[in-house]
């Protein structure tokens, strides 16, 4: 849904109806994707829909400006319409073929004015979507597809083997006469949630990824692995906030509301799972020392040092700061030293490398002060015995 400042309101998903309520065209197949226009009073004042004689499913509804949007999801339809403006031919024109492709439609005025396919020979799927406003708009999508031959521009990972099903990221730069693809690569850790800020810069999520990063010019920041990231949102200056859901002792907390589980991840009748909302920054959390007390869980083993603590100490130009009066050496060190010195894993547990921003700068997310370009060994968290 998207909200106009007048209070019209803007609403888009899929449907089966033959009689859609403000339809200005008639359903196309078994469902089709659609944009209902609604006046501040919740009267319907018009709908367009939008898809082929199979199925379409929706993943996201964005909007370039007061009168065009663009609609994001997943087509079956081998006949879905496509629309260009103009002489310059459309990203992709003709279904990738398999189960099911990508699609990217811009509606303006209630008409479809421009649409692509987006897929290889295999099935691609959108699982969200969101808009880029820079100078230019953009469309990023993620998703998965196990299409050996999902087209690729300026891959993320150029070298990398790829054995599909892989996680896909696409962003689709909306110029002045046509849209053009900048990127579109396999990665892995894709395939959640994704959001972009003013910047152009994109994150984006995944199952076992809780968050990663590429730059304006794409280039990939950093990962931090180990949990599931659902829902993303960006607030303020280089901050994230990241939502799922977890089945083990594996995220860390820190100002928590909660900061423990009931330990029920899997149990007929008494939940599957605990939700979790983590807000990362980048850059150190010098509180996070630390997690907070989890009366059900008993730690054993110790965080390493990390490995720059000697070399920045040792730099005349950033000396070690003070301690406070009344410290009396390592064992009550401040909390901003114990921060410098302390490596903390992004997600817990990972056994996968986290990688690195090129800048130093880390991720904070509660327990996880520090994510540089090396996975530490955290403690294990053991469930206490009754």
């Amino acid at each position: 849904i998207q909200l106009g400042a007048d209070g019209t309101m803007y609403v888009a998903g899929d449907t089966t109806s033959p009689n859609f309520p403000g339809a200005t065209n008639a359903l196309a197949g078994g469902r089709d994707a659609f944009l209902a226009v609604l006046a501040p009073d919740g009267t319907v004042e018009r709908s367009t829909l939008v898809g082929g004689t199979s199925h379409e499913t929706l993943a996201s509804l964005s909007r370039i400006d007061d009168s065009t949007f663009v609609l994001v999801g997943t087509t079956e339809s081998a006949d879905f319409p496509i629309r260009q403006e103009g002489p310059s031919p459309v990203p992709q024109a003709a279904y990738g073929g398999g189960a099911s492709d990508a699609f990217i439609a811009e509606v303006r005025d209630g008409s479809l004015v421009r649409s692509t396919f987006w897929g290889g020979s295999g099935a691609d799927r959108v699982s969200d979507a969101t808009l880029s406003l820079t100078d230019e708009a953009a469309t990023v999508a993620t998703g998965w597809t196990d299409s050996a031959d999902f087209p690729v521009v300026h891959p993320v990972q150029p070298g990398a083997a790829v054995v599909p099903p892989q996680g896909f990221l696409l962003k689709l730069v909306h110029d002045a006469r046509k849209d053009r693809v900048a990127i579109s690569t396999y990665l892995y850790e894709t395939g959640g949630a994704v959001a972009a800020d003013p910047s152009g810069a994109i994150y984006f999520s995944g199952p076992n990824t809780l968050v990663g990063k590429l730059n304006p010019v794409g280039h990939l920041e950093y990962l931090a692995h180990g949990t599931s990231g659902a829902a993303m949102a960006l607030s303020g200056s280089q901050r994230v906030a990241v939502a799922g859901a977890i089945r083990d002792f594996s995220l860390p907390t820190f100002g928590a509301y909660r900061a423990y589980s009931d330990g029920v991840f899997v149990s007929a009748g008494a939940g599957n799972g605990d939700g979790f909302v983590s807000i990362l920054a980048e850059g150190p959390n010098l509180d996070a020392t630390r997690e907070q007390d989890d009366a059900a869980v008993t730690y054993t083993g110790t965080w390493p040092a990390r490995r720059t603590a000697v070399a920045r100490r040792s730099n005349p130009r950033r000396p070690a700061p003070p301690r406070p009066s009344g410290s009396r050496g390592p064992a009550s060190r401040s909390s901003a030293s114990e921060a410098r010195d302390r490596g903390f894993c992004a997600t817990r547990c990972s056994t996968r490398p986290v990688v690195g921003r090129p800048s130093g700068h880390p991720i904070s997310s509660g327990e996880s002060s520090r994510a540089g370009g090396w996975t530490p060994t955290p403690p294990r968290k053991r469930r206490a015995r009754s």
